[in-house]
C-alpha cells in the first residue's frame, strides 16, 4: 500500500537558483522502515546549466546517515562523495526521476537565463510512522510518535512495531 506523504513545486530561478548540498530526504521525513519514495516531474527542461539534480547512484545503500540534510558538514557523507562528481540528471519536459529517501542528491546553482520547475511527490508505505520526532498534537500537546496519539492518527507502541 502506498500513499501521498506530500507534494512540492520547485523553481530554481535563472541566475539566482542557488546550490543546495548533497543530502537525504530520509532527514526530513524520519520514518521507520525507511519507505520514502520521491518522484520528480520535470516541468521544463533541465541541465547542468540551469542545476539540474545530481545523484550518488547506489547512495541508498548507505541507509539512514545521522545528520544528513546539507544544512551542515557531514564527514560520513562530504569526505566521500562529492556534488561536482554526482551524476547530472539531465531531464525533459515530462521525464520523471524516481528515487529513494536515503538516496544522495543535490544541485548546483542555475545560471542560466531560464528557470527549471519541477513538482516532486513524496510517497510512503501506508502503515508508515515518524520516528523520534516530538510534534504537537492536534490538542496542542506535545506528543511523541510512540504515544497513543501521534499528529491527528493513532498509532501503534514502539514495543510492536
Amino acid at each position: 500500500d502506498i500513499v501521498l506523504h506530500h507534494t512540492k513545486l520547485f523553481e530554481k530561478v535563472p541566475k539566482n537558483g542557488a546550490a543546495f548540498p548533497l543530502h537525504q530526504d530520509w532527514s526530513y521525513f524520519p520514518t521507520d522502515h525507511n519507505s520514502m519514495i520521491a518522484a520528480v516531474i520535470h516541468l521544463s527542461d533541465s541541465n547542468e546549466e540551469m542545476g539540474c539534480v545530481r545523484i550518488v547512484p547506489g547512495s541508498h545503500n548507505l541507509g539512514k546517515v545521522e545528520d544528513s540534510d546539507g544544512h551542515k558538514y557531514n564527514s560520513k557523507i562530504h569526505d566521500k562523495y562529492n556534488l561536482d562528481t554526482a551524476i547530472p540528471v539531465i531531464a525533459s519536459p515530462g521525464d520523471v526521476l524516481f528515487f529513494h529517501c536515503c538516496s544522495l542528491h543535490g544541485s548546483m546553482a542555475n545560471t542560466s537565463l531560464k528557470s527549471r520547475k519541477t513538482q516532486v511527490f513524496e510517497n510512503r508505505r501506508y502503515n508508515m510512522f515518524y520516528i523520534d520526532l516530538p510534534r504537537f498534537s492536534v490538542s496542542g500537546k506535545l506528543t511523541y510518535p510512540n504515544s497513543d496519539f501521534f499528529e491527528g492518527q493513532f498509532i501503534l507502541n514502539k514495543s510492536i512495531i
